[in-house]
């Protein structure tokens, strides 16, 4: 009796601590844009008790990338000798704000700049960073962004 209480007790607190854990989605306003035209973003967040927004940041890694995007140095840049396909590339470096509650229930609007990005399309990982009061630990989630930049007239 006592091992079955003992598993039903570990397997309560497992399920606390990951309801716990923070969660985002993204949606893109549109999923193809023209050459220097925002690309915006719609995150929803849900955060646990002790969490906070720390930060977001975007990564390309060059197999998801238009080769134009990869050569033109306009992008910190850490390469990958073992596998040169996961070289990454800082397209937004950190951006640390703080969300409304407002911005909670309805979700953060996000715009991100798209001046530097070549035609082509595009498969990013759109990070955010949260830190969690209680546990005094960060952790980071990413989700997909998918788009491409056309020339006028293409889509």
């Amino acid at each position: 009796m006592k091992k079955i209480l003992s598993i039903f007790v570990a397997v309560f607190a497992f399920t606390a601590i990951l309801s716990a854990a923070p969660s985002m989605n993204v949606s893109l306003e549109k999923q193809c844009i023209q050459p220097g035209e925002p690309l915006k973003i719609t995150v929803q967040y849900q955060l646990g008790q002790d969490e906070k927004i720390s930060c977001y940041y975007v990564r390309g890694f060059a197999a998801e990338m238009p080769k134009a995007a990869q050569d033109s140095n306009l992008f910190n840049c850490r390469v990958n000798k073992k596998d040169p396909r996961w070289t990454n590339y800082d397209i937004v470096k950190p951006v640390f704000f703080k969300i409304t509650p407002e911005e909670l229930a309805n979700g953060k609007i996000i715009t991100i700049d798209t001046a530097k990005l070549p035609e082509g399309d595009y498969k990013l990982r759109f990070y955010t960073s949260f830190y969690n009061s209680g546990t005094k630990k960060y952790s980071d989630l990413y989700r997909y962004l998918v788009f491409c930049v056309a020339a006028s007239g293409e889509k």
